[in-house]
């Protein structure tokens, strides 16, 4: 966690203790992989509620970058919104940016048979959805700092996206600041994974800078993925064949800037569905968190049985 965050923890400490459904809390650190079982046992040694929050949040200073992203998800997460937004505005930061997430699901699921053409997501979990974020950039012997090509805002993305899809149904897992191998390792690693027979759907979210070369991004090394090539290729499992797979990339893909596009139709004719966060040659607008994962997180969140059967449809 970074001086300016671990700051704001204890200028308000005073104010976190007081956060109601803190065993609820702390479990969803958890899910996030912020905590481990192992400080999950530490503090429920902890009798008393106040001291147990005390230690939870001294705990969250020596955690990672996103730690203190994911606290503040959490904490909407658990109907902690009031405190979220107050220690969100101490940050200097757009309130707005951070979604109170919750999925509404349909009183009326959508009727699936064989002629619908809508495939049928009925497992539990649903599926599996991995998120990739790289938020810093390094390149091997060159001293120059790219401390400036960090992307603001992108594990406040993280956050928003894990609770859109852990309430959604999918287990979630993340990774961060990963090289071009490591990145092929990850993706190869998640593509195959056995688990995927018994579910219905899978998902991959790439999150970076775009490449140069068209329909690339960059890795933590600063070195360009093929978005297809490296991304989409590996889904080629067993398990997968005849699943929907969606993959959203949150990259630039050039330096103008967007006024908007219309789209007739987002179907796709197979088991594949891409999206990008913006057209060719246009840049990915963000600002705190991205204008492209806010929205569509809102979107799926307040109507997600519609949302993933557009999405879906085959």
């Amino acid at each position: 966690m970074n001086p300016d965050d671990k700051s704001v923890l204890s200028a308000n400490i005073n104010l976190l203790i007081k956060a109601k459904n803190l065993n609820a809390l702390i479990h969803e650190l958890l899910n996030r992989n912020v905590l481990t079982p192992y400080l999950l046992d530490q503090l429920n040694m902890i009798p008393i509620k106040e001291d147990r929050a005390k230690a939870l949040f001294d705990e969250l200073k020596s955690r990672g970058p996103a730690a203190f992203e994911h606290l503040l998800s959490a904490l909407a997460f658990t109907d902690n919104f009031d405190i979220c937004r107050i220690i969100n505005q101490k940050r200097n930061q757009s309130e707005s940016q951070y979604l109170k997430i919750k999925v509404i699901k349909s009183k009326k699921p959508i009727e699936v048979n064989d002629d619908s053409k809508i495939y049928r997501i009925y497992s539990k979990p649903k599926g599996y959805a991995l998120i990739i974020n790289i938020n810093r950039f390094f390149e091997p012997g060159r001293k120059a700092d790219l401390a400036k090509k960090t992307r603001s805002g992108s594990y406040r993305d993280v956050a928003n996206l894990y609770t859109l899809f852990y309430q959604l149904g999918y287990v979630v897992i993340i990774h961060y600041d990963l090289s071009k191998q490591e990145i092929r390792d990850k993706i190869d690693d998640f593509a195959n994974m056995p688990e995927h027979a018994t579910v219905d759907s899978t998902i991959a979210i790439v999150m970076s800078h775009g490449g140069i070369t068209e329909n690339t991004f960059k890795s933590y090394d600063n070195l360009e993925v093929h978005c297809d090539r490296d991304i989409v290729a590996p889904f080629k499992s067993k398990h997968l064949q005849g699943k929907p797979k969606i993959f959203i990339f949150q990259i630039c893909r050039g330096d103008d800037r967007d006024h908007g596009i219309e789209r007739d139709n987002l179907t796709s004719p197979s088991t594949v569905d891409s999206t990008s966060s913006s057209a060719v040659d246009v840049i990915a607008r963000r600002k705190e968190g991205k204008c492209f994962v806010t929205g569509n997180a809102s979107s799926l969140a307040t109507e997600s049985e519609t949302s993933l059967s557009t999405a879906y449809n085959a």
